[in-house]
């Protein structure tokens, strides 16, 4: 085998071994991404935590929209994701976002809700949605209806 080979070899192993940890780590994780796992962050992860997710909204709404053509059905996804960011995102903050999940997951029936579903609920909160919609998306929530 030429010298150049084995360590490619070598480099092919030690990647795939990279991501078996981290694929195995993700799964071990996952159950921390719900209200259980919420109650045990600091205050600092609660803040990363939701910074990570309002910088994925942004990310993704980028990526989305980067090539929307006026006469595309592109552009009616883009107008909706402007009007939702705006009720929903603008104005409101890390602290506010927190607080809210604080709360809702202060209830143990919400526990076994992912924080991201979570997450959407409080942001209609704190846009003034009906509570009666919100109720009914939280009753859902608790049966595991993602």
């Amino acid at each position: 085998m030429a010298p150049g080979a084995l360590e490619i070899k070598m480099k092919k192993r030690i990647f795939l071994l990279i991501v078996a940890i981290i694929a195995i780590s993700t799964i071990l994780h996952a159950s921390e991404r719900d209200g259980n796992g919420w109650r045990t962050l600091t205050s600092q992860e609660k803040s990363f935590f939701v910074s990570g997710l309002l910088d994925g909204i942004d990310t993704g709404f980028r990526l989305g929209t980067k090539d929307v053509k006026e006469e595309s059905c592109g552009l009616k996804n883009a107008e909706s994701f402007f009007k939702n960011h705006d009720k929903y995102i603008v104005g409101t903050n890390n602290s506010q976002i927190i607080d809210g999940l604080d709360s809702f997951y202060s209830d143990f029936k919400n526990r076994k809700i992912p924080v991201r579903e979570a997450f959407f609920v409080i942001l209609m909160q704190i846009a003034g949605d009906s509570e009666e919609i919100i109720n009914k998306i939280v009753l859902r929530l608790r049966k595991g209806l993602f």
